[in-house]
Parts: C-alpha cells; sequence; structure tokens
C-alpha cells in the first residue's frame, strides 16, 4: 500500500472497530498484519496492552455429563429480531 504510516495511523483512528484489516482492505489499502498491529499500538497503547492479559478460567470438578452447564448468547443481530443462544455440556 501506498499509505504511510502517519496515514495509517490517523485511518485506524478513525475505523477504531474489530474490523481494522477487513475494512482497509473494503478501502483498497493492501496493508500487513504487523504493520496494522504496529499502527495499533502506536494509536492505543493502553488497550493492546491489555488485550494480552490473560484471562484465568476456573476448573471445575463435577460427577458426569448434564452436571454443569453453560449458557451464552448472542444478542448483535437484535436490531433485526434476531437473538442466538446456546448451552454447552461442561464436562
Amino acid at each position: 500500500s501506498e499509505l504511510s504510516d502517519d496515514e495509517l495511523d490517523n485511518l485506524l483512528l478513525w475505523l477504531r472497530s474489530h474490523f481494522h484489516h477487513g475494512m482497509l482492505r473494503h478501502l483498497g489499502h493492501r496493508v500487513q498484519q504487523e504493520r496494522v498491529r504496529q499502527s495499533l499500538l502506536r494509536i492505543d497503547p493502553v488497550r493492546r496492552i491489555l488485550e494480552r492479559i490473560r484471562i484465568w478460567y476456573r476448573v471445575y470438578s463435577v460427577p458426569g455429563p448434564n452436571s454443569l452447564w453453560h449458557h451464552d448468547g448472542q444478542h448483535g443481530l437484535i436490531q433485526w429480531g434476531i437473538a442466538i443462544h446456546w448451552f454447552i455440556d461442561r464436562y
């Protein structure tokens, strides 16, 4: 791409979503993932550091299948009347 690092930083600041690379390609820019990562570190270093913090998950000990279930849901499409829910057996 012919974007300079400053132009890339400004463009990513403007986009500021989880779809940085896809949006850049949509706008006609082919930029290496490493350059996108470096640009994100320059424009928002605190957020990038916080994203690297490991989440420690609880270890469960259950007697067998169907003893522990996990429910999750996705409401990202709720504006179109679509909500997705699922259950997972955590054995």
